[in-house]
């Protein structure tokens, strides 16, 4: 999906969270042994914009990142940087230039995976396209 690939140049373009995960940002799973920390998005619901003129031409995507790491530590300071990273950013990005109207942060929990041994932070964006 477009608001999808928008979102990982967005990140790709910030030199401190490349920094720490490379480009290792992956759509709903990542590869087994991948090399840690890591960041996975899953794309949680859209909402369009209701009109009369036909199909929306603004929708709304809940979009989830989930950053996993070896230490709780390095898990919350990957998703700090991905937080600056996106957090109330606008532009136009991806290879299809699909124009973000804002990026807003709700909310993020922390766990521990146990059967994996790694530490995760989740965190739910609110991303307006148009």
């Amino acid at each position: 999906m477009k608001v999808e690939q928008a979102i990982v140049d967005l990140c790709a373009d910030d030199t401190a969270l490349t920094a720490a995960v490379g480009n290792r940002i992956t759509p709903v799973i990542a590869a087994q042994n991948s090399a840690l920390p890591y960041v996975v998005y899953t794309l949680i619901s859209s909402t369009p914009h209701d009109t009369n003129q036909g199909v929306s031409s603004v929708d709304d995507y809940r979009v989830q990142f989930d950053v996993y790491a070896a230490t709780y530590q390095s898990a919350v300071e990957v998703y700090e940087k991905l937080r600056t990273a996106i957090d109330k950013k606008r532009g136009q990005y991806g290879p299809t230039g699909t124009y973000i109207d804002g990026i807003r942060y709700m909310t993020h929990r922390s766990d521990y995976e146990a059967e994996v041994k790694l530490y995760r932070v989740t965190a739910d964006f609110l991303v307006k396209v148009k």
